[in-house]
């Protein structure tokens, strides 16, 4: 079980509609009508799991040596359509909420809102010393942002031994480019000119 998701599936009640996901940066000709979440694979990253319902979909990519069940670095889209009423801080303190009561030795970094091309996000770090479920540790970098049609989430994350306190070398050392990687995801819409896709 991936924590990220199970406390977000949890968390959300959720109603359909159909927006657009892209796994690399396409030209403005290839995108679908309406929204795009424009997020780019880190290289040689394939997807290991997918789906979808009337409510969301979930899209989880992986390094070419890693399997869905027995992953150390992990990248999750996750699309909760028509809940674009959701602001993007809130949805953080669920998930931060939802840490806090499966793991000992949860924590988190303050989180930051901002815009992105115009649309309100929030980026936090969230810390698992050791999941009840798992047993082990997990790190995760999250990026939540609220479009016109659905909310969006994307997230890094790492699993590894259980800790305690700081964030374990071994994950430490992916931050720097995963906080380069959410930075670089962009969110559009066809529809609307101030929110480009170019």
């Amino acid at each position: 079980m991936r924590l990220g998701r199970f406390v977000l599936i949890l968390g959300l009640a959720l109603v359909a509609a159909v927006p657009a996901l892209r796994a690399q940066q396409p030209a403005s000709a290839a995108l679908s009508p309406g929204e795009n979440l424009l997020a780019s694979l880190p290289q040689g990253w394939s997807l290991g799991f997918s789906d979808r319902d009337d409510g969301r979909a979930i899209y989880e990519y992986l390094p070419p040596d890693q399997q869905v069940e027995d992953w150390q670095e992990m990248m999750t889209v996750q699309i909760f359509f028509d809940l674009n009423s959701v602001p993007p801080s809130a949805l953080l303190g669920q998930m931060r909420a939802g840490f806090e009561a499966e793991c000992e030795a949860a924590g988190a970094d303050q989180l930051v809102e901002r815009t992105v091309n115009g649309y309100p996000a929030a980026r936090q770090l969230l810390l698992c010393g050791q999941a009840q479920q798992s047993g082990m540790g997990e790190v995760t970098l999250v990026l939540a942002l609220a479009g016109r049609d659905s909310l969006y989430v994307v997230q890094r994350a790492w699993r590894g031994n259980p800790f305690k306190g700081a964030v374990p070398q071994a994950a430490s050392t992916l931050l720097a480019g995963w906080a380069q990687h959410l930075d670089s995801i962009k969110l559009c819409d066809t529809r609307d000119k101030s929110r480009s896709c170019d």
